[in-house]
């Protein structure tokens, strides 16, 4: 039986055959050309990487960092209901797994949640792409009236377990009643927003005055992601064409009328340990990885075996989240802001 990693590799390069030409050369018709930044429009930018052939800008302005070319409309659609898409669901969404990252991160943003929302029983909360549901079932258990956005099918059959309030278009088509909701929350949603200021207005406008929002998402500007680039996870052109810092989500969101509230971070996985093992070994993200040289292998090599040995391993841990703190670079974001 082929492996799940050759199954996902194989999927993957047919899409990729679908945006590029063998020689290299993109195909007009599957992509869309923004020429400026989506947030605040600025023309000026820097290059920020280049991975599989898809160029990721940097605004000079406020920081994005966004594809261009990005895929169009229609082949974002194809590439989410392609083979590739329910090959990876496979392991991050249909297999039960005790302490999954996902449910940990979940588990922890409804701390922050419950933190900061007083009288709980009976208010509305909003989880767009809910996954699995673990943030949502937390939430109804303790007396939110929880509804949901997922346009997954399969996900929406689990998430009828826990409510029956699920809206399964993108939220721009939904028609909610404005000042509906005093809490929304995404996690790992806001890089895959193509357009981001029509979507925050709505989450603006459908939000309570003194209302919460809590966005979760990557740190672009992290130690961990400013070292490896197009070497990261998260650099994955097919799913996120825009990635975050919190100076550049916190233009965006202030620019609809979002107040600040707090700021946490995720320092783990900032590690000189981590950083050897990207580069080492290109994450699933990455189909055609540039060749190293025997030399540079060999260096990375011997320096991802000494990171490994338990008391260096233990002052690497220590001292990046140390660092990681310090400078205020966590690897990801939780950004806490108010209507």
């Amino acid at each position: 039986m082929e492996s799940y990693d050759s199954r996902y590799k194989k999927a993957l390069i047919k899409e990729h055959s679908k945006i590029f030409e063998s020689n290299g050369s993109i195909i007009e018709s599957s992509v869309e050309k923004l020429n400026e930044c989506p947030v605040c429009r600025n023309k000026q930018y820097k290059i920020y990487c280049v991975k599989d052939l898809f160029v990721h800008k940097i605004c000079t302005h406020c920081g994005l960092v966004y594809l261009d070319p990005k895929l169009s409309r229609e082949s974002t659609l194809a590439f989410y209901n392609s083979e590739v898409n329910e090959i990876y669901n496979e392991k991050k969404f249909h297999q039960l797994v005790e302490n999954a990252p996902d449910d940990i991160e979940n588990f922890s943003n409804y701390e922050i949640v419950r933190k900061y929302t007083s009288n709980i029983k009976g208010k509305r909360l909003l989880e767009i792409g809910p996954g699995k549901g673990t943030f949502l079932a937390k939430a109804a258990g303790d007396g939110f009236e929880v509804h949901a956005i997922e346009l997954n099918r399969s996900l929406i059959e689990k998430l009828k377990k826990i409510t029956n309030n699920i809206y399964t278009d993108d939220l721009e088509n939904i028609d909610i009643t404005e000042n509906f909701f005093d809490v929304i929350y995404f996690r790992d949603v806001m890089e895959h927003i193509d357009v981001p200021v029509p979507f925050l207005k709505k989450v603006h406008k459908i939000l309570k005055p003194g209302g919460l929002l809590l966005i979760d998402t990557h740190n672009i500007e992290s130690l961990v992601n400013k070292a490896t680039k197009e070497y990261h996870t998260v650099i994955f052109p097919f799913e996120h064409p825009l990635h975050w810092s919190p100076d550049s989500l916190n233009y965006a969101c202030s620019s609809v009328g979002f107040t600040k509230s707090k700021v946490f971070f995720d320092h783990h996985h900032q590690t000189l340990r981590r950083i050897v093992e990207y580069l080492l070994h290109p994450s699933f993200t990455f189909i055609f990885p540039p060749q190293r040289s025997k030399y540079s292998m060999f260096i990375l090599e011997k320096m991802e075996w000494i990171l490994s040995k338990g008391k260096i391993k233990r002052i690497d841990d220590k001292f990046s989240v140390f660092f990681s703190k310090l400078l205020g670079k966590g690897a990801k974001m939780q950004m806490l802001y108010t209507k």
